[in-house]
């Protein structure tokens, strides 16, 4: 039960290399570049947002949510944040679920979304 907290609440590793977004950790998987349609990032916390309901995930015992999720109106899909943080990755891609990132570190949020639009053709 430890171990699994432990992962469950560290903020996810997320490289970007040789055209795939890497997110690393509990429920991480790769994102090809190609099929990323969007990136924004939104100045509301997932929690504004509005979580959804996990159907498969972590999350409840703090502020970290991660895994699959799905709400009314956005279907399904993934979410790697600290619920609370004030700003918020949308990935919207073509053909799979959508990906939402935050980190406890607001700042770190932001510098990723810049890596992230850098990156994205």
């Amino acid at each position: 039960v430890g171990i699994m907290f432990f992962y469950g609440e560290s903020d996810p590793a997320v490289t970007i290399a040789n055209d795939v977004i890497k997110i690393d950790g509990m429920y991480g998987l790769d994102v090809n570049l190609s099929g990323v349609k969007e990136i924004t990032l939104i100045e509301s916390s997932m929690k504004e947002i509005g979580l959804g309901h996990r159907y498969n995930g972590y999350g409840g015992f703090g502020d970290t949510f991660k895994g699959n999720f799905r709400a009314e109106g956005r279907g399904n899909y993934l979410l790697f944040v600290s619920a609370s943080s004030p700003f918020t990755i949308h990935i919207e891609r073509e053909n799979n679920k959508d990906i939402y990132i935050s980190y406890k570190d607001s700042e770190k949020t932001k510098t990723l979304y810049q890596e992230l639009i850098k990156a994205v053709p």
